[in-house]
């Protein structure tokens, strides 16, 4: 019975430690995984051969950024691409009701493992295997059900 109470006495502190160790790591790391990026791509000159990444967490001022991205910087695209672990609900539903507006289809989708070339471009050898496997938890699934397809 000594052996079981020992043991028990020695998980209970281990665990402790261990939940405040990753406690820890996840407050350092959170705001280096909470950046957001908007990838405009175009595998050729038409516009259906077009698309727009965006991995990171769905945060306030996304859909700012992505109407920035495309009425002013001229990107081009009838696709949007996901990778996110969620985010801002609010955020979104609004994101995902810009995407409807424009009449663009969603796709779960990253750029995780991809080549890239010198100038830091996407190296797409593969038009059909272009984009890696991605997540859309949460709040990214209120913007994917905003795509027409």
């Amino acid at each position: 019975m000594k052996i079981f109470e020992k043991l028990k006495w020695i998980m209970g502190r281990w665990s402790r430690k261990w939940v405040l160790f990753c406690s820890v790591l996840i407050s350092i790391y959170s705001p280096l995984l909470a950046d957001t990026r908007l990838i405009p791509y175009c595998f050729g000159q038409s516009e259906e051969s077009c698309q727009i990444i965006i991995e990171g967490q769905i945060e306030e001022g996304l859909t700012k950024r992505l109407q920035k991205l495309i009425e002013q910087d001229g990107a081009r695209g009838t696709k949007i691409y996901f990778n996110s672990p969620g985010g801002n609900l609010l955020e979104g539903i609004t994101l995902g009701r810009y995407i409807r507006k424009l009449g663009f289809d969603t796709i779960i989708g990253g750029t995780r493992g991809l080549p890239r070339l010198a100038n830091g471009q996407f190296d797409f050898p593969d038009r059909d295997a272009a984009f890696s496997y991605g997540v859309c938890e949460s709040a990214c699934a209120y913007a994917f059900l905003g795509g027409t397809r």
